[in-house]
């Protein structure tokens, strides 16, 4: 298996407006977990393991029209992908990771698109 790097979402959960404190808890997959372990989990996989890892901006969330400003969903919120690879594979590992991130980019984000349309650049 010819395996160069290995991608996965950069958090289990998306991310949120405000940070909370280390006590509470989201719904990830219909199941309560600690907020730190939802935004955790993932990203120390490779740590854990001695691989060299980043992570790659990959999109936006999209906005639930039923929730409001400041609510779970209720803004468009990044996601990321963690790019990991095998010990030592470091410089081709960014490579990859260029490469994804240059693929992104090109992808036309709908909501800015229709800002730069109307001559709205605010987020």
């Amino acid at each position: 298996h010819k395996v160069e790097a290995i991608l996965y979402p950069s958090l289990m959960v998306p991310a949120v407006a405000e940070k909370g404190s280390d006590g509470d808890a989201v719904y990830c997959n219909g199941a309560l977990v600690s907020t730190r372990h939802a935004l955790t989990r993932n990203a120390s996989l490779a740590s854990a393991a001695g691989l060299p890892a980043c992570t790659v901006p990959a999109g936006m969330t999209r906005k639930r029209a039923s929730a409001g400003v400041g609510v779970p969903g209720g803004e468009r919120m990044p996601v990321g992908v963690e790019v990991a690879g095998l010990p030592g594979s470091d410089a081709r590992l960014l490579a990859v990771a260029r490469a994804l991130q240059g693929v992104v980019a090109a992808l036309p984000d709908p909501v800015l698109r229709s800002r730069w349309q109307r001559g709205v650049v605010r987020s």
